[in-house]
């Protein structure tokens, strides 16, 4: 998959049109529709080459030119995971979906996180890119986690047209 592949997507739905009346808060959010996307595939090196938007008063037509030079791409690093009392690494581990040195991806992590807090072992998960700790363009991982009570009682109350109410 190339680069370019990855922003197929984002650059088919940009808010952005050939033949669209001009506006710049559209081309503003052209640019930032971009930026998100690089970031959430681990582009943080990318940068706009370019980003002119050009009239033409005589001929009433505008030509916007926005290159993104992504750069290169981060990979995910070392995934570290905050000790749990009862819970072992290599349990919590089991979760993980992608690998160290995969390809960065913010999504990844959402579902990571998710997978995290759907197990209801867990009342509080966070997931966090260290990226002011990236070496060689691996960006480390930080899990914390805080266990939910042992025991969690709930209760109910409902109406039915058959019985009546109960609890």
């Amino acid at each position: 998959t190339s680069n370019a592949d990855l922003f197929e997507e984002t650059l088919e739905n940009l808010p952005v049109a050939e033949g669209d009346q001009l506006n710049h808060a559209l081309y503003e959010r052209s640019k930032s529709e971009l930026s998100a996307r690089a970031i959430e595939l681990g582009f943080f090196a990318a940068r706009f080459n370019r980003s002119e938007l050009r009239l033409d008063l005589q001929n009433y037509t505008a030509v916007v030119d926005i290159e993104l030079e992504p750069g290169s791409r981060y990979l995910f690093g070392d995934v570290e995971i905050e000790p749990v009392d009862a819970l072992s690494e290599a349990f919590i581990r089991r979760y993980i979906s992608f690998a160290s040195d995969a390809f960065y991806s913010a999504s990844a992590l959402i579902e990571l996180r998710n997978a995290l807090s759907d197990s209801l072992y867990f009342n509080n998960v966070t997931v966090t890119p260290a990226l002011e700790e990236v070496e060689n363009q691996r960006v480390p991982i930080r899990v914390g986690l805080d266990l939910r009570p042992r025991h969690v009682y709930s209760a109910g109350i409902g109406m039915t047209t058959d019985i009546g109410a109960r609890v």
